[in-house]
């Protein structure tokens, strides 16, 4: 698979000095913006809608809108090639045209391709025997040069598909050669001149036979849907692939699938269309059922990227034509795409973004790690809200700031992108108000039910592109945290087997996919962010490194220190070091093997006999000796264990707090046991078992197929128990900086608590306006950090 060079982050927020001095003063002035874009979870909403149908069979046809405005649609009427300048927005009303015939004698049954560019060139190439034929124009279509012939293949030339280079001349032409069904020929135009020959793909070996092609650039690179069969198989496929252009020059992908049906069903994949629209593409084709009940349907599906392969559930599609619907579009007109068959037109037209802040009165939202919901309620005083027409299903961005930037400006941190399940209009007390019920990429996943099986074998693919395809299945997107919360070595390098049933909820595979870890999932930004939420504690990240020694010293001159080696957790045992210290913390100790990070020595043992590793805090040292190399990795992990807090509430110079109400309870399960593939392990909380007893949690697992591993499930599904054990709740004024699994530091002296430590695991927001002024404030429920 293809990767560009890009990765999405989801790093702790710190704000501007102007916005971090703003929200600790007395006075603050609360800054909260909204608004709407007609897209979900970043696909654009498309409201087809029919403008057109006639009488005209079904041909294979390609269309364009032109840069005058104008729908152009060619097609290949039993070796016939026509075009019709079907409708015209600011022509006539009727949208119906006259087909007149441009060339005769061309390949019947293949596909034409039709492409425009914003100068009102117009390029309509088609396929004559072995010859690759071309007729221009330059105005829109209006009239046409003599036809000409741009390259001769050895065999007779099939379907057609063609691409200009986003805002340039340059284009490439895609085709196929029916003496060799497997072969794809690609022929360029660059600065206005044409390949001598054409060249041929790198990829044949993965079909057995190709049939219709669609072409676009996605502003690096042409990407290509075609439908096939399925090399070895014979599975009638919809695939598609990159042909490097600017990213990768002279590269051709792996074809993704796209759909794909069993070489056994009386299912054929066939047709193909492709376009670009808002920073998407968009795709479509023809699904032939040929059982006892014949149906032809279209279906649609979009991604952002052919480089991660994962696109959307193909979903049905009104357009019925046995070579699939053909997508016209114009850079021009941007946010209008028509879809055409040889006796229809539909339309879509994507409304432009609204700005809903002044009419924002209240907004309640919760973030936890398995739901994210807001309830945003509008007025609609001046009766205008209907006018909008904003939709369930848009997206809807929620950004609580404050006024702190220069002449008042809103500074921000977070921004909460959410879907739009339900929009109420209500009339009371004389009072008219809309209320949005909105939800998270969560909840959208829980929704989707994938058409059909699917099956990854261990050692296929790791959880990270597991959940890349379930998501982005249901067109959400996916992305890594970054360091020090970025995902586990499991979560990015391990492949376990899974298998979902068709009508699984989406829900059900991303818990199977999670269950045996410690990582998590952000949502604020509407995608799946995965963090790891190992715990920061340094007796934690000093216990999984697992030292052989392990000493805590507690006087300066180190003559007493605290054994941990035995039991892994703190004794209260002291006894005097093995070794001579001179003076001052650790001298004397200092071993061969020394590294440096960033400022604080950090010795790493190499053997026990040899080598001790020491690290020095701000007011304990910690000695430890290992049998094996720290990695870069573990020394970070240890540093960061001195002080994980990334936000402090309370003190002199911290947040303010409203009320912090302090918690201990039980966790749900302080001891697990884990059944994997012929083997057991357990995992236990001592401290918990011995205040509350047993509470046993039963889990099992296929992917614990080792000891290490099956060892390694059971913690991670302690830590998880554990980690959900509420320990307080804090309301504070609205603060910009905490994300979700964040460590804060809170002092609050009237609870006995000085700079302790938690790990937030959830976030609500309570915003309201009105005459008698602002709320504003937040509640976080933390747990043990």
């Amino acid at each position: 698979m293809l990767a560009r060079p890009s990765r999405s982050l989801a790093r702790m927020f710190t704000p501007s000095a102007s916005l971090a001095a703003h929200q600790l003063a007395h006075s603050r002035r609360p800054a909260v913006s909204l608004s709407a874009s007609p897209s979900r979870l970043g696909s654009p909403i498309l409201n087809w809608s029919r403008i057109y149908r006639g009488p005209e069979p079904d041909h294979p046809r390609a269309a364009t809108l032109t840069a005058s405005g104008h729908l152009l649609i060619v097609r290949n009427n039993a070796g016939t090639l026509q075009s019709a300048n079907r409708y015209s927005p600011g022509g006539s009303a009727s949208p119906s045209g006259v087909w007149v015939n441009r060339d005769t004698a061309i390949v019947s049954g293949s596909t034409p391709a039709l492409i425009n560019r914003a100068n009102g060139e117009t390029l309509l190439l088609y396929a004559k025997g072995s010859d690759l034929k071309l007729l221009s124009s330059s105005d829109n279509g209006a009239t046409w040069a003599a036809p000409s012939t741009l390259v001769t293949e050895a065999s007779p030339i099939t379907h057609i598909a063609a691409a200009f280079r986003t805002s340039s001349s340059d284009c490439a032409v895609f085709y196929g050669l029916s003496g060799a069904p497997t072969n794809l020929r690609r022929l360029r135009r660059t600065s206005g001149t044409w390949d001598a020959s054409s060249t041929n793909w790198t990829q044949g070996a993965t079909i057995a036979a190709l049939y219709e092609l669609a072409a676009a650039h996605d502003g690096s690179d042409y990407v290509l849907t075609f439908s096939a069969l399925a090399a070895s198989t014979n599975h009638p496929t919809h695939f598609a692939s990159l042909s490097g252009d600017l990213g990768f020059p002279g590269i051709w992908s792996a074809p993704h699938i796209v759909d794909q049906a069993d070489a056994a069903s009386t299912v054929t994949l066939r047709g193909a269309t492709l376009a670009t629209l808002s920073g998407r593409l968009i795709a479509a084709y023809a699904l032939r059922e040929t059982s006892a009940v014949a149906t032809i349907t279209a279906r649609e599906t979009s991604t952002p990227s052919i480089s991660t392969g994962a696109w959307a559930e193909p979903q049905p599609f009104e357009p019925a034509s046995q070579y699939g619907p053909a997508y016209a579009t114009s850079p021009t007109y941007p946010s209008t795409l028509y879809a055409v068959t040889a006796s229809g037109v539909w339309a879509a037209t994507i409304p432009d973004t609204l700005t809903l802040t002044t009419r924002l009165l209240s907004a309640r939202l919760r973030q936890t790690p398995t739901t994210l919901t807001a309830t945003l309620t509008m007025d609609d005083a001046d009766g205008g809200f209907a006018a909008l027409a904003l939709a369930p299903g848009w997206t809807v961005t929620l950004t609580p700031g404050y006024a702190s930037g220069a002449a008042g400006a809103q500074e921000a941190g977070i921004a909460f992108t959410l879907t739009i399940e339900a929009i109420a209009h209500t009339h009371a007390e004389g009072r008219r108000i809309v209320t949005l019920t909105c939800t998270g990429p969560l909840e959208q996943l829980a929704r989707w039910r994938p058409a059909s099986a699917y099956q990854s074998a261990a050692g296929a693919l790791t959880r990270f592109q597991l959940l890349l395809r379930a998501a982005q299945r249901a067109a959400i997107p996916v992305a890594s945290g970054a360091d020090p919360d970025d995902p586990s070595p499991d979560f990015t390098a391990y492949s376990p087997s899974l298998a979902w049933a068709p009508g699984e909820s989406g829900r059900t595979i991303l818990d199977r996919i999670l269950a045996p870890l410690n990582d998590g999932l952000r949502t604020e930004t509407g995608a799946l962010t995965v963090v790891n939420r190992t715990s920061r504690l340094f007796a934690d990240v000093a216990r999984r490194l697992a030292p052989i020694l392990w000493w805590r010293f507690t006087t300066y001159d180190a003559t007493v220190v605290q054994d941990h080696s035995a039991t892994g957790a703190y004794a209260g045992a002291f006894i005097t070091p093995p070794y001579t210290i001179a003076t001052g913390p650790l001298a004397g100790g200092q071993p061969s093997t020394a590294l440096t990070f960033p400022a604080t020595p950090i010795t790493v043992g190499i053997r026990p006999a040899t080598a001790g590793s020491f690290f020095i805090g701000a007011t304990v040292a910690e000695a430890m000796v290992f049998d094996k190399l720290l990695i870069a990795r573990d020394i970070a992990d240890l540093w960061r264990a001195i002080s994980p807090a990334l936000y402090t509430f309370g003190g002199p110079t911290g947040h303010p707090i409203e009320a912090l109400e302090a918690i201990d309870q039980p966790p749900p399960a302080n001891w697990i046991r884990l059944q994997g593939s012929a083997r057991q392990a357990e995992a236990f909380a001592p401290e918990s078992l011995a205040a509350h007893g047993p509470r046993l949690a039963q889990y099992r697992t296929l992917d614990a197929t080792t000891d290490t591993r099956a060892t390694s499930y059971a913690a991670n599904r302690l830590r998880h128990d554990t980690a959900e054990e509420p320990a307080a709740r804090l309301t504070a004024p609205w603060a910009t900086g905490p994300q979700l699994f964040d460590h804060i530091a809170v002092t609050h002296p009237a609870l006995s608590q000085a700079s302790r430590l938690y790990r937030v695991n959830a976030i609500a927001l309570d915003f309201a306006r009105g005459p008698a002024g602002h709320r504003y404030r937040a509640t976080y429920d933390l747990v043990a950090p």
